[in-house]
């Protein structure tokens, strides 16, 4: 508004400029033309430059809205992607990852590998102690899963409910199997203590999968997930892989 109200300002001194310089040119006297004309110029330079700085001056200022307006964007966008309770990704980022994830062992022939981590008996965790403490629970164990996968190339998400899953990209199934070891060794050794309860031990289940060949991302999950249950039926606390020619 105030841009287009200091040009309206200046347009007006300019229309009256070519007025009287259209007044002297009709009067036909060279003296008065000169000197009308020099006027005119001189407010045509002056409303120009005025123009000019007033448009730097506003990009100047827009430039910094934008920077500040992309941080902004940045934050908003990595909220979105993050799980409130774990500080993980959430379940959208992840599944926005994964299918990036088989794009880029297409084009680079590597063979990533999927961990779904579940806790075990969970429900009786938070009918036992509560939901808080079920929370504790999720936040304490998403901490040491972080610790565990602290490659830059790990991607950790928050899969839904009590269960993670872990992309190792680069990383075949064998020594896939040998950091989901550490990591259940990991949740095994945690004291959770919250409140007044004694402090809390908790196990967990994984299921394993190498991203195979040619195979979409919902078929990956659907290997590892499958996996992740016959670790359940198979005890607990334990890591079952699914095999090359598991369907």
């Amino acid at each position: 508004r105030k841009s287009l109200a200091a040009d309206r300002v200046s347009d007006a001194d300019v229309s009256a400029r070519m007025v009287d310089l259209e007044a002297a040119v009709r009067g036909g006297d060279p003296t008065r033309i000169r000197q009308e004309a020099q006027e005119t110029v001189g407010v045509l330079a002056r409303v120009l430059a005025e123009r000019e700085e007033r448009n730097a001056s506003q990009i100047a200022e827009l430039a910094q809205r934008l920077e500040a307006l992309r941080a902004e964007l940045d934050v908003a966008r990595g909220e979105a992607a993050t799980d409130a309770l774990t500080g993980l990704f959430n379940r959208g980022a992840f599944d926005e990852q994964i299918e990036r994830e088989v794009d880029l062992a297409l084009l680079f022939r590597t063979r990533p590998s999927l961990l779904l981590l579940d806790l075990d008996h969970f429900k009786r965790v938070n009918d036992e102690y509560g939901h808080r403490c079920g929370d504790e629970v999720l936040r304490r164990v998403a901490s040491a899963l972080s610790r565990c996968f602290m490659r830059k190339d790990d991607y950790i998400a928050r899969y839904g409910g009590e269960e993670f899953a872990i992309v190792l990209r680069e990383v075949d199934a064998r020594t896939a199997a040998q950091l989901a070891e550490r990591a259940l060794e990991t949740v095994r050794n945690l004291e959770i203590a919250f409140e007044d309860h004694p402090p809390l031990r908790v196990t967990a289940s994984i299921g394993l999968a190498e991203l195979r060949a040619g195979a979409s991302s919902a078929e990956w999950i659907e290997r590892a997930d499958r996996a992740l249950y016959r670790a359940k039926d198979g005890g607990r606390d334990r890591i079952v892989a699914a095999s090359a020619t598991d369907a």
